[in-house]
């Protein structure tokens, strides 16, 4: 039940809603007009979080459809999303997300199936899908893909990474595409960048600088490669 509680009356929701219609009125201009819309948008999701944190809600809830404000100032946890997550400034009160997560600026929700995107960073335990950010650090495990600035995973990869610096802990199969890929594991796939660095691997590296080093060859320009 998406809303089952009663919500009270907030006196801070209405005066800032009162102080952007002036402002959309006094000021003219329609870029200055939609920027306004767009505050009173994000504004009234805030709201509607902050309100849940006051509802009869008990503090751990099992399971939320369609969307959810992911609101860092709640007192509530949620279990499960299924849908969209949003997250304003940041989401990290949802443990589990079937569907898109989305962090204005970034996202700390453990376990996502789908897709996770924020603008400065992901951090999070398990991805099983696409993970966008400038920065997408993982404790655990991706599985399918990942595309940022830098990609760091503390755990397992299966799947693709592109980035500037792409680093994973243990092992990886897929690929890997960045000026520096880093494996401190087995590399299972094929890595292409500038610098490609690998303990164990099984396929080729495509770089100026590849290094396998318990490989048949521990370095060779250009290419090197184990099977």
């Amino acid at each position: 039940m998406l809303f089952g509680a009663s919500l009270p009356t907030n006196n801070n929701v209405i005066m800032i809603i009162s102080i952007k219609l002036r402002i959309i009125f006094n000021i003219g201009g329609e870029e200055v007009r939609k920027s306004v819309l767009t505050i009173i948008i994000v504004s009234c999701l805030l709201s509607f979080a902050n309100i849940l944190t006051i509802s009869a809600y008990t503090p751990v809830m099992q399971d939320w459809y369609v969307f959810y404000p992911d609101c860092p100032w709640s007192n509530v946890i949620m279990k499960n999303v299924y849908g969209v997550n949003f997250g304003v400034p940041y989401a990290g009160k949802v443990e589990h997300v079937e569907g898109v997560d989305f962090g204005l600026i970034s996202s700390s929700v453990k376990n996502v199936s789908g897709l996770q995107y924020s603008i400065f960073a992901n951090n999070s335990e398990n991805v099983e899908g696409v993970e966008i950010a400038m920065l997408n650090n993982i404790s655990e495990s991706v599985k399918y893909f990942q595309f940022a600035g830098i990609n760091n995973v503390n755990g397992e990869v299966r799947g693709g990474q592109i980035a500037v610096i792409n680093n994973v802990r243990f092992n990886a199969t897929g690929f890997q595409l960045g000026i520096l890929n880093n494996v401190n594991g087995n590399m299972e796939g094929v890595q292409i960048g500038l610098i490609n660095n690998t303990v164990t691997a099984y396929g080729i590296q495509f770089g100026l600088i590849n290094v396998i080093k318990n490989g048949w060859i521990p370095f060779l320009p250009i290419v090197n490669f184990t099977f």
